[in-house]
C-alpha cells in the first residue's frame, strides 16, 4: 500500500507541477502570438492605407492639370478638348478609405470633392457640346450663345474652387501618408 501512495503522490505531484508551470507558459505564448499577429494586421492596414492615400494623391496632381487646362479652354475660347477627370480613382478606393482612414472629416471632404468632379465632367461636356458639337448647329445661335455665356460663368467660378479644394485635399492626404508611416 505504502508503494500505491507513494507512486500516486509522485505522480500527482509531477503532474500539478506541470500545470502549474504550463498553464502560465501557454498563457503568455498566446498572447505574445495575439500581439504579433495584431501588429501584423496593423502594419498590413497601415500599408493599405498608405497606398490607397497615395493612388488619391496622384489623382489630385492629375486632375488639377486638367482643371487648369479646361479654365484655358473656356478662357481663350479653343477648340474641344478631352477632359481627363479621373475620379474613379475615389470609386476603386472609397472602401479601404473608409475602413482604414479613421478621420472622418477627411473622408467626407474626400467624397464630395470627387462626386463634385463628376459634376464637372458633365458640365464641361456640355459646354463643349454647345461650343462645338451638335447642339450649336441645332439650336438658335442666340440661344446657344447664351448657354455658352452661362457654361463659361459658371465653369470659371467652379474650377478655381475645385482646384483649390484639390490643392487642400492634396496637401490633407499627404500629412495622413506621413503621420501613416509614423505609426
Amino acid at each position: 500500500m505504502d508503494n500505491f501512495w507513494l507512486s500516486f503522490l509522485s505522480n500527482f505531484l509531477a503532474t500539478f507541477l506541470g500545470l502549474l508551470i504550463g498553464i502560465p507558459i501557454s498563457l503568455c505564448l498566446d498572447r505574445k502570438i495575439t500581439f504579433l499577429r495584431e501588429r501584423d494586421k496593423r502594419k498590413e492596414e497601415q500599408q493599405r492605407l498608405y497606398q490607397t492615400l497615395d493612388m488619391l494623391s496622384q489623382s489630385f496632381y492629375r486632375n488639377c492639370a486638367q482643371m487648369e487646362s479646361l479654365m484655358d479652354t473656356v478662357r481663350k475660347s479653343w477648340g474641344k478638348q478631352n477632359l481627363e477627370i479621373d475620379y474613379s480613382a475615389w470609386e476603386a478606393v472609397k472602401s479601404e478609405v473608409v475602413q482604414y482612414l479613421h478621420n472622418p472629416n477627411l473622408q467626407y471632404r474626400l467624397s464630395h470633392h470627387f462626386s463634385r468632379m463628376k459634376y464637372l465632367v458633365k458640365v464641361s461636356d456640355m459646354y463643349m457640346n454647345y461650343k462645338f458639337g451638335i447642339e450649336s448647329a441645332v439650336i438658335s445661335r442666340k440661344r446657344c450663345q447664351g448657354i455658352v455665356s452661362a457654361l463659361v460663368e459658371y465653369l470659371l467660378s467652379l474650377l478655381p474652387e475645385l482646384i483649390q479644394e484639390a490643392n487642400e485635399l492634396k496637401c490633407d492626404v499627404q500629412k495622413e501618408i506621413i503621420k501613416n508611416q509614423q505609426h
